[in-house]
């Protein structure tokens, strides 16, 4: 019998099942491992009932668990931070150099489908309102090139930030992407819409802090 000859690529014997058969419940070990891992920091975000949802639901996340965030209803009525936000390739600012008027803050990143479909109705809500109102985009978990071509596909306008951890997001109530937040002229949180928001609901959100329409 001719003895097992080893294969160039890899460097083993050809003929050594044991040994392939050793090598694939290591890889299998190691697969499991790793899926084991990836599950501990996935949160199961499920939005309260109370909460402005969109029947495109989001994207859910997997962020690490060190405290539960606030989600949905329970993040209004609390102020939005006061950390300073680099600029997206220009000057840094905080939500206070905002406070005056009130502010729409959506979450959304690349490879979110739903971020990408709302991008052109908050885009003509923006430029409708004007002034009245401050737009911030804030870009979760992309690296700098992808959210650079989105907003470039995309033809937002509004003030950007950056997010590359989920930080922001999770500090915010967020449950997944989109996820758009409006807040009074005085920086304080009263609504959320967990899912993808058209021109409609958002200025239903917006009546609620004196645009537009008032709720009856």
């Amino acid at each position: 019998m001719n003895a097992a000859s080893p294969n160039p690529a890899t460097g083993h014997d050809v003929g050594s099942k044991p040994a392939g058969r050793a090598r694939n419940r290591m890889i299998a070990a190691g697969s499991c491992a790793a899926v084991v891992i990836a599950l501990a920091f996935v949160i199961a975000l499920r939005p309260s009932p109370s909460s402005s949802q969109a029947d495109t639901p989001a994207v859910e996340l997997g962020v690490p668990a060190s405290k539960p965030p606030l989600r949905g209803s329970a993040i209004e009525g609390k102020p939005l931070p006061t950390q300073d936000l680099d600029g997206f390739g220009g000057p840094g600012f905080r939500f206070g150099d905002l406070r005056g008027r009130p502010v729409v803050i959506n979450f959304f990143s690349s490879t979110c489908v739903p971020c990408n479909t709302e991008m052109p109705e908050l885009e003509r809500a923006h430029r409708d309102l004007g002034d009245s109102v401050a737009f911030v985009g804030v870009d979760v978990l992309d690296s700098v090139e992808s959210g650079n071509a989105m907003v470039e596909r995309t033809g937002i306008t509004w003030r950007l930030t950056r997010d590359p951890r989920g930080d922001l997001l999770t500090a915010l109530g967020g449950v997944g992407l989109p996820t758009t937040l409006v807040a009074d002229s005085e920086g304080t949180i009263r609504s959320v819409h967990i899912g993808q928001i058209d021109g409609s609901a958002l200025r239903e959100l917006l009546a609620g802090v004196g645009i537009g329409e008032t709720h009856k």
